[in-house]
């Protein structure tokens, strides 16, 4: 067996890992990258839809179009990197990891800090409670996405679509440009999970129904789907009112993403409340050399994002290179209460840096609300006045170190104005 080393590692191709490359090459360090699939840009190349790199490249592009820039841009420094190469495990105490691919077999890398930057997996069909035959037509948005952009099929002509994320609203949109008959959405809350940019350019234009507090709760068909109900659900998801019956050929699934973290799985990192591993504020896990970016992390709103947490990802991991961790203090923990779905970093590592960011999500919509933080004796530290705040949309505050500087504990929450 073949055995290498490198200082840094990095798995994952897509925007958080080209990212992290970037800034890593540009500091002159010597590092992999390994990508499952075969070839670079990740999710990037199916969705063909506008809005990419107005943050980055100060233009609108599709994805493939950002893709292809984002690898240009990687390519320039002329990096070592493996395609089609599968992570099998990672050894946290010799800081190595086995990984195989068809060319090289099976490769052992030793390193000094790796990188998480494998992004988000949908939600299954599974993770719901659904009566009724798995049954062709039923598939997830990304997979329509892919036999569509990438494939040219068509995933069925009369179409039904459970959940408001992003890519299901996006989908919506692109079926119907494409002669499929959108019958409608239906979302389980209250409110809408997508953005609201989306809810209009994807729904409200194109004249698709928007069922909330409503459900599929059963699906009909022999050798593929051929009709299923929705009813309206109460606050617990419970089924209320008369159900619904639709004809339909294909029902995409549109229920959320998760950071797929499952190769730091078993190392023994916590995790956050965003789904992923808890980390501080220079991206780091509580194992030192051990990091994490982007969707891997927590699941952003922008792919320009993504890019720019990898480049901030990579100056960290020069900065630990070159820093003597084992002269860290404790960390300050950081919690969340009411109104809050999660807050990263999870912990601050000491001695802290000028400005901090956090990362927010809410646990519902609100109006006329504060983002207030306390410290560990309840005294109010900070408060940030917000018009609105949705779930849909990640939220970010720059805190300067000063207003925190001696305390042990921070605690974030969110509370409607009085």
């Amino acid at each position: 067996m073949k055995e290498v080393q490198y200082q840094v590692v990095v798995i994952g191709g897509g925007a958080a890992g080209l990212g992290t490359m970037i800034s890593l090459l540009k500091n002159k360090v010597k590092a992999l990258l390994l990508e499952k699939n075969e070839e670079l840009g990740g999710i990037l190349n199916q969705c063909i839809h506008p809005g990419f790199g107005l943050k980055l490249y100060e233009e609108e592009l599709t994805g493939p179009e950002f893709a292809a820039r984002l690898i240009n841009d990687f390519l320039a420094f002329k990096p070592t990197y493996r395609l089609g190469s599968t992570v099998l495990n990672i050894d946290k105490n010799k800081h190595q990891l086995l990984y195989r691919n068809a060319y090289e077999g099976e490769v052992l890398v030793k390193f000094q800090a790796v990188v998480l930057a494998t992004g988000a997996l949908e939600r299954s069909p599974g993770a719901i409670a659904l009566d009724g035959v798995r049954l062709p037509g039923i598939m997830t948005a990304g997979e329509a996405q892919l036999f569509l952009n990438r494939y040219g099929l068509l995933p069925g002509k009369r179409v039904f679509i459970l959940g408001s994320g992003d890519i299901g609203l996006i989908m919506a949109r692109r079926l119907s440009l494409e002669g499929a008959k959108v019958l409608g959405v239906a979302e389980l809350k209250p409110y809408c999970n997508g953005l609201r940019r989306n809810v209009q350019q994807c729904l409200i234009d194109y004249e698709i129904p928007l069922y909330l507090k409503t459900t599929v709760v059963k699906t009909y068909g022999e050798k593929r789907l051929e009709a299923l109900e929705i009813a309206e659900v109460d606050e617990k998801g419970r089924e209320i009112g008369e159900r619904k019956r639709i004809e339909c050929d294909c029902l995409i699934l549109s229920i959320g993403l998760l950071p797929n973290i499952k190769l730091y799985k078993g190392l023994g990192i916590s995790l956050s409340n965003a789904k992923g591993n808890e980390v501080d504020e220079h991206l780091s896990t509580e194992i030192p050399g051990f990091f994490a970016c982007g969707n891997a992390l927590q699941v952003h709103d922008l792919v320009d994002n993504v890019v720019l947490e990898g480049f901030k990802c990579g100056e960290e991991v020069v900065s630990f290179l070159n820093y003597d961790s084992s002269l860290k203090d404790e960390p300050l923990k950081v919690t969340i209460g009411k109104g809050l779905a999660y807050v990263l970093p999870s912990f601050l590592s000491l001695p802290l840096p000028t400005e901090i960011n956090f990362s927010f999500r809410v646990m519902r919509p609100f109006q006329k609300a504060s983002l207030l933080l306390y410290d560990e004796m309840d005294n109010l530290i900070f408060k940030r006045h917000y018009p609105y705040l949705l779930p849909s949309e990640m939220l970010n505050v720059r805190l300067k170190s000063a207003l925190i500087e001696g305390k042990r504990a921070l605690r974030y929450e969110v509370k409607e104005d009085e």
